[in-house]
């Protein structure tokens, strides 16, 4: 059994829908959705949310103060009820397959504390999303040389990992407003010898949104993560 956890603030409600769709569309069914509104004020988003919250196996928890990813996260962890948690942004789409190859990979090696895979981008062009074929291709074992030498070996929206393996290590540092909360997780977890895997197929289209503004603190996380490096 698996608990979807997706953090969502003002997230545009067709993409929301969409991503929730992605999940329900599994060839793997054994799952709840834990929907996690960080304080949203978006009229739209909220009754999106309203809407799900109807639905069997989706629960809605709204926080009353914005604690960013990091703390949305530890609180639909808190809040699951399974040992094992799929990650999943609000505005991606996950491929009908991602789930069962996940957890057949956990189930199979039973080492592994966490399991990503890669993903491919889509961008908006011309009134419509369409995806690139540009795909993310990371290394299936993620080493302590692997992770001082490289800033991105995981991609953050499309990972899987026993509850266990992340609560040891202390959960999402809340302290990270937009600083590379997952590279420094996964940083921690190395450290304390947990194992991460990726499995090289993409099973996940993530969506490049032109209003993003992690642009402008690229430069704070490449500093903050080449710090983190030296821990290892």
């Amino acid at each position: 059994m698996i608990s979807v956890v997706i953090p969502v603030h003002n997230t545009n409600s067709d993409w929301l829908s969409a991503a929730v769709t992605s999940i329900q569309n599994q060839t793997y069914k054994e799952f709840e959705i834990i929907l996690v509104d960080d304080a949203s004020t978006d009229k739209r988003t909220i009754e999106t949310l309203e809407n799900l919250d109807r639905i069997d196996g989706i629960e809605w928890v709204r926080l009353e103060s914005n604690r960013g990813i990091s703390g949305a996260l530890n609180v639909g962890i808190s809040e699951s009820r399974y040992p094992i948690i799929a990650r999943m942004d609000s505005d991606d789409i996950s491929m009908p397959g991602r789930f069962l190859k996940q957890i057949t990979y956990l189930n199979e090696n039973p080492e592994v504390d966490l399991v990503g895979t890669d993903l491919t981008y889509m961008v908006y062009n011309q009134e419509k999303w369409l995806t690139t074929g540009q795909r993310t291709m990371h290394p299936k074992v993620i080493t302590r040389e692997i992770a001082r030498n490289s800033l991105w070996f995981l991609n953050h929206p499309t990972v899987m990992f026993r509850k266990k393996g992340v609560l040891d290590v202390g959960g999402y540092d809340e302290n990270l407003r937009g600083l590379a909360e997952d590279y420094e997780l996964w940083i921690r977890m190395l450290r304390n010898g947990k194992v991460l895997h990726n499995i090289n197929d993409v099973d996940l289209f993530l969506r490049i949104n032109p209003n993003s503004l992690m642009g402008n603190i690229k430069r704070e996380n490449h500093e903050f993560q080449l710090k983190l490096q030296k821990t290892l």
